[in-house]
């Protein structure tokens, strides 16, 4: 490891240990979503017929990429952008449980995580990010969440 490698890790500038945490609340944010009955609820209030093998497939793919970009953020100081990124795709995520369930006047499954999981997560990365990375890093990186969020949403109801 090269010196300036060696000052990069002793100024803490990979992203925070919340990033670790991510794959874990996503997978526990699924589970909500799958034993609540996420499919059901769609096809109900929003006339998005899912399927299970889709839900699965999607997630699925979405967890090991939170594996890989949560690990890649908190060991590796320049993919601190990473965490970023997947903060905002929760963070979206959450929102849109949260609005989804005001506006149908029922609990859409994930909103408990998302709420609860997802939000603390976001203001941890998120002033993390604030104290650690530049403004155009940050904005990017939150722009770079919420497109792969609208391509999982997309891919979902295709």
């Amino acid at each position: 490891m090269s010196r300036m490698d060696e000052s990069l890790n002793d100024n803490h500038t990979s992203a925070p240990f919340a990033v670790i945490v991510l794959p874990v609340a996503v997978a526990l944010h699924i589970a909500e979503e799958w034993f609540a009955g996420l499919i059901d609820w769609a096809s109900l209030f929003l006339d998005i017929n899912i399927g299970a093998e889709r839900f699965l497939t999607i997630n699925m793919i979405g967890v090991v990429l939170f594996i890989i970009g949560a690990a890649s953020a908190y060991h590796e100081p320049r993919a601190a952008w990473i965490g970023v990124s997947l903060a905002a795709l929760i963070g979206l995520n959450a929102v849109a449980h949260t609005v989804l369930s005001v506006a149908v006047g029922a609990y859409s499954p994930g909103t408990i995580t998302g709420l609860f999981l997802y939000i603390p997560l976001c203001i941890i990365i998120f002033r993390w990010a604030a104290a650690h990375q530049p403004r155009s890093v940050i904005v990017g990186s939150i722009l770079f969440g919420i497109s792969i969020h609208a391509v999982a949403t997309l891919s979902a109801t295709q």
